[in-house]
């Protein structure tokens, strides 16, 4: 069962989150010939002030 942790800085609606995860886990039905039901997918919405690159922070869109 495939599982996908999708990372962000800032916030992604009900609709949003909905939409990626379908087409996620229909990539993974077409071109690794898995499950698109048994497909799991994970959001982590962080918020700017937690993301550094390098020595500064990153700016949320």
């Amino acid at each position: 069962m495939p599982y996908v942790s999708v990372r962000l800085i800032g916030k992604l609606s009900s609709d949003q989150k909905i939409d990626i995860a379908e087409r996620i886990a229909e990539t993974l039905e077409e071109v690794a010939n898995k499950s698109k039901e048994k497909t799991q997918v994970v959001f982590d919405e962080v918020s700017s002030d937690n993301w550094i690159q390098g020595h500064q922070f990153i700016k949320g869109e």
